[in-house]
């Protein structure tokens, strides 16, 4: 079973497997393998960090030796979490508008702003979050010595 997802987020599902010694369910993110459980193993969480960008999340279930048990590995209930959002940096180049991403569940909607003292915030832009990552540019990057960034959650 595989599926993709964007992170950052938290990844949470449900994992059981009823197997023969090296028969096990593992748990794969981007290739890598991250758990695995064999022989018999109640419904347990598995919580785990999902990295940000594109994430393939895969779960294989292999049999050797003699069937004991179910001879079957489950998974259920796979979930991703998003903190409220995020604001991610991408690289800047000296010639181009300094390009960042928003991040967070869907529906939410965010006011990105901006200031060059950390005091004085100007509005920038108003978003409404896909649960994707959102580019966002701001042209006039290049002309200041100094800008920050933050986004205000809108109740």
């Amino acid at each position: 079973m595989q599926t993709t997802v964007v992170g950052p987020g938290i990844l949470g599902f449900w994992w059981k497997v009823s197997s023969a010694r090296f028969s096990p369910l593992r748990f794969f993110m981007n290739g890598g393998l991250q758990d695995a459980i064999e022989q018999e193993v109640d419904w347990a969480l598995k919580v785990c960090n999902v990295p940000a960008g594109t994430n393939v999340l895969r779960w294989a279930y292999s049999h050797e030796g003699t069937p004991t048990g179910a001879d079957a590995g489950f998974v259920d209930q796979v979930s991703v979490t998003y903190p409220v959002f995020r604001l991610l940096v991408a690289d800047r180049l000296p010639s181009e508008p300094f390009k960042y991403y928003l991040l967070g569940a869907s529906g939410q909607s965010l006011v990105v702003q901006a200031s060059t003292n950390l005091q004085t915030w100007v509005p920038m832009s108003t978003n409404l979050l896909n649960g994707t990552q959102l580019l966002l540019q701001d042209s006039q990057m290049t002309n200041l010595p100094a800008r920050f960034y933050r986004a205000v959650l809108l109740q």
